[in-house]
């Protein structure tokens, strides 16, 4: 089925080009793996700090009764950064790791949570002012 051309839509409005075009030139090519690696780079350092986050909170390391783990905000704060910027909640994902990992701390104490939701995404507001 070939596509309809009106007066506003003549055959010469664009020409088909590949979808690889950008591989036949190095220039281009070197640009699109430079940023694919930085981006697998990034991702995997946050994978990194993440696992390791969850090890040592798992281990409990550094935690003490009645207050919030400094392992368990750095996972917290991991979390609100890998995904607020998705079309994701990350409030929803905020709420769904302590759940999942069994943190009492953020449910018994509903102010703090709430500092600490809000101290979340300002951070990662005026990270993104900042970049």
């Amino acid at each position: 089925m070939s596509a309809r051309y009106t007066e506003f839509h003549p055959r010469w409005y664009r020409t088909r080009i590949p979808v690889f075009w950008w591989v036949g030139r190095r220039s281009y090519l070197v640009f699109v793996l430079r940023e694919l690696t930085s981006v697998f780079v990034a991702w995997s350092v946050v994978f990194l700090l993440l696992l390791v986050a969850v090890v040592l909170a798992a281990l409990r390391v550094g935690e003490k009764a009645g207050r919030l783990s400094d392992w368990q905000a750095l996972i917290l704060g991991i979390t609100q950064g890998a995904t607020e910027l998705l079309p994701i909640s990350s409030s929803g994902h905020l709420i769904l790791v302590p759940w999942v990992a069994n943190w009492r701390y953020l449910e018994e104490h509903a102010d703090f949570n709430k500092t600490f939701d809000v101290a979340l995404h300002l951070g990662t507001a005026l990270a993104v002012l900042l970049y």
